[in-house]
């Protein structure tokens, strides 16, 4: 039983509404196919017929120009339906290693020719299950984690080549 003070849904035999405390009464049900009462004009609301459209422009009503198209009852069991499905994008295997590939590629950064190599496959595979239009968020993760490890492994590989480089000068290598 819904209360008609607040709107608050109740048990059925609820006396009183639980959200407000008004009380509540039962629904009335109300008869659409009611006689109208003695001395009352019968219109098409009460009579259940429907009399086709109304052209309220002649009439003067405040809804001019509204056109009414009602057509009668639908039966929707014979129409056809043409709901197209959208496909779920599932994780493809290439999705799954280029994530992995990405993930690694970072987690390898200090080293200096992993994170290359695992950043860059990462990245080829992520693209190209974008272009296949199999990408999902886990392409696109498996994508930037690529990307920071090749860059984590580019300057990793920098500072091997930059250390390596003073290293032989201060022992007088060169």
């Amino acid at each position: 039983m819904i209360c008609k003070n607040c709107g608050a849904e109740n048990l059925d035999e609820a006396k009183y509404c639980k959200s407000c405390g008004q009380e509540l009464q039962p629904a009335q049900p109300e008869d659409v196919n009611e006689a109208p009462a003695a001395g009352e004009p019968e219109s098409a609301e009460t009579s259940g017929d429907y009399s086709g459209p109304v052209d309220y422009s002649s009439t003067g009503d405040s809804a001019a120009g509204s056109e009414n198209t009602y057509s009668g009852p639908v039966d929707y069991n014979s129409m056809e339906h043409s709901v197209t499905q959208v496909e779920e994008v599932g994780s493809t295997t290439a999705s799954i290693v280029s994530l992995i590939l990405g993930i690694a590629s970072i987690v390898c950064c200090c080293t200096s020719i992993i994170p290359i190599g695992c950043g860059i496959a990462a990245i080829i595979l992520a693209v190209r299950e974008r272009n296949q239009g199999r990408g999902n968020n886990m392409t696109t993760a498996g994508l930037v984690c690529g990307i920071i490890g090749l860059v984590l492994g580019g300057l990793a590989l920098c500072y091997w080549v930059i250390a390596g480089a003073l290293g032989m000068r201060t022992y007088g290598v060169f």
